[in-house]
């Protein structure tokens, strides 16, 4: 297993477990109702649920790409990157 299958399934992974847990603060949030503090919180909520789900969705789609030797497993790899910087991006504007 190559250093890049590693790092992709590292990615895969962390990406996806923070996925999850944000979007069970989703379900949470949704089910406290119109508090005030939770109504300011929504939009970066669900701005970091889709790029963290998009993450782990680009992470498991070049794990894939990788391990079968697909002919776009490239193209995933590109996508993965430019979503990692798309995290980095929105921990900046969060600051």
């Amino acid at each position: 297993m190559s250093i890049l299958q590693i790092f992709n399934w590292l990615i895969a992974g962390l990406a996806g477990s923070t996925a999850l847990v944000l979007w069970v603060v989703v379900i949470i949030y949704a089910s406290l109702g119109n508090e005030p503090s939770i109504q300011d919180d929504w939009r970066s909520l669900l701005t970091s649920c889709v790029i963290f789900t998009a993450v782990a969705a680009a992470g498991c789609a070049a794990v894939w790409g990788m391990w079968k030797n697909k002919s776009w497993r490239w193209g995933a790899e590109l996508v993965l990157f430019l979503g990692l910087g798309g995290v980095g991006l929105l921990m900046q504007s969060l600051r």
